[in-house]
Order: C-alpha cells, then structure tokens, then sequence
C-alpha cells in the first residue's frame, strides 16, 4: 500500500471516529492522525507558488493577531500541534508574575479560599501575569470513586467554579490543558477544551494549548509544561528528562512544569531557569497510597530581560501547608 493511499484511509477513519478514536482503533499515534488529516485537505499536486506572495501574506495577516505574526517570527522551533505563543512587551528590565499548578478545581482536596488567597497575594504582590501550567480542574475520569472526591461535578460546575475564583486577578491569565482537564475531551472525543473555555470567560484571559505552549516576555522565551509521566524518587529526575528531551533549537530561556505536584528550582538544566511549579490540591488519597507526597503552594517569579535573554531570577515560594482543613 502506498503512502499517499494508507494517509487517506487514516483521514477517513479520522473524519468517522475522530483523532483520538482512529488513532486508539488504528493503533497509530495522535500526530499521525493529524498528519493524514492535514495531507487529505491539502490540494495535491498544486505547488505553493501557485499563489503570489502578496496574496499568502493577505491570508496570513487575516488568520493571525499582530501578536501572533511575531511570534510565530520569533520561534523558529517546531512544536506539538496545539501548542500556542503568546507574546508579552513591558517597559524596564524587570517583570513579575505568579506561577499558579495544578488546582484541580473541582477536587475535595482544594481549598478554594487558599486558591483565591494565593491569587490575592499575587495582586498586592504586584505580578502582572498569571500562567498556569495545566491542571485547572479535577476533571471526570470514570476510576473507581473518583465521584465521591468532587466538590463540583461535571463540565459546566467545574469552569465555573474556576471562572469564579481566576477572575478575582487583575491582569493577563495565561493558561495550558493538563491530563485532568483534557478528560472532557479525550474521553468523549467531543473536543471540549475546558482550559479554553475558562479562558475565554476571563477578563483577559489566553489559552496556549494541550500539556505545552510559551510566552514571549521581551523576547525571553518562558514555557509551560505538564505532560503525563509520574513523580519519581529523586525529585529532579522529571524535570531533568523533559529538558533532556528537548531538541535543539527549541530550548526556551525557563521552563516552568506541572503535573507531579513537587516544588523547586534550578537555575541551569542545559541554560534553562527550571522550575517545578508545585500544586494548589493537598495529598489525595490515591497519591497517599502510592507514597506521593504534595508541595502545596505557589510561585512569584520576578525575571529581568535583557536583549530577549534572562539574566536574573528572583523566585519566591509561598507554601501552603499551614493552611490545612
């Protein structure tokens, strides 16, 4: 079978089942499914130059922001699909935001009022950004018990408790999709993006993807990350393999990851500013059974730019162990 023929059996099989269901019956990986679906849209055999610069530029002026174009300009890199840029210009050298991980709205083990006092803390503190690396909501996920751990069941209950409490910020939010919050999407396969949703119901709100995407802070690449794999004994060991695993050309100048609930910073892992952005969910009892402990809290990072590179880091964590129900 050739190539182009096999491609188009997957598309079709995609446009029955979606990406995750014909990648699941077909035994294949996600980005394969696009692949073939973005190869089954392309017109064959027309070549690029078919079409005059000016009219490209036209298309292209038309489907992006302004903010957008330079940023797609100033990464180079190749990225997952649905990972997103932003871009953020500020006066001076120094910018301050908070680093807000895996809240798990939604979950009996959030406190909302600790939540709601980290953000406050974060205004009168002066950060001018939000980013939160994944993990906003608990989520649905169908194992054993899991219903009676909620506090808000459901889609619609569990954006808008965190609508509620991130709307309280007042400045910039930008956010990613982690493993809880992608549960509405991946297991229905009906495309609902919860990150997305409470993004576009804050003030200003900005969502940059699924598990990864990247803010441009006068050209110093910050990115967020969550992914899937778990803790592990030496508490470096996670954050040390993602950066490991990052091809050349698509370092960012930080790296800030979710997803295993563990705190701490590292100033060079390969040139990058590393760090573990801990959580806002205390100990459950799935993570008690499988001896995971939970660094509760949060960071305000402070970063001085210059010439799109970072040159200082001040980082300050707030934990939140003493405010335990």
């Amino acid at each position: 079978m050739t190539t182009a023929k096999r491609l188009g059996e997957i598309a079709d099989k995609a446009r029955d089942l979606g990406v995750d269901g014909a990648a699941e019956k077909l035994g294949v990986a996600r980005e394969t499914v696009r692949r073939a679906v973005r190869y089954a849209k392309a017109e064959p055999g027309k070549p690029v130059d078919d079409q005059p610069r000016e009219k490209m530029l036209e298309r292209l002026a038309a489907a992006y922001s302004d903010a957008e174009i330079k940023a797609l300009l100033d990464d180079k890199s190749k990225h997952h699909d649905t990972h997103r840029r932003a871009t953020v210009d500020f006066s001076g050298e120094w910018y301050k935001f908070g680093a807000l991980s895996d809240m798990h709205i939604g979950s009996q083990y959030t406190h909302e009022d600790e939540v709601a006092a980290a953000i406050e803390d974060c205004n009168q503190e002066g950060c001018e950004m939000l980013l939160l690396p994944g993990d906003l909501t608990e989520g649905m996920s169908g194992r054993d018990g899991h219903l009676y751990e909620l506090t808000h069941a459901g889609y619609s209950a569990q954006r808008a408790a965190a609508v509620s409490v991130l709307k309280a910020f007042k400045g910039p939010v930008k956010a990613i999709s982690g493993n809880h919050d992608l549960w509405y999407m991946s297991k229905g396969d009906a495309g609902a993006r919860i990150v997305e949703d409470i993004c576009q119901m804050l003030p200003d709100g900005e969502y940059l993807g699924e598990h990864e995407g990247s803010v441009y802070l006068n050209g110093a690449r910050v990115d967020l990350w969550h992914g899937e794999d778990g803790a592990s004994y030496a508490l470096s060991y996670r954050i040390q393999k993602i950066i490991e695993s990052l091809e050349g050309g698509t370092k960012p100048n930080m790296l800030i990851a979710g997803h295993d609930h563990k705190a701490g910073y590292f100033p060079n892992l390969r040139n990058i500013q590393a760090i573990m952005a801990g959580c806002l969910e205390h100990q459950t009892p799935w993570m008690r059974r499988k001896k995971l402990s939970a660094f509760v809290g949060f960071w305000m990072i402070e970063i001085k730019v210059r010439d799109g590179q970072i040159i200082k880091v001040a980082p300050e964590w707030t934990s939140l162990y003493g405010a335990t129900k």
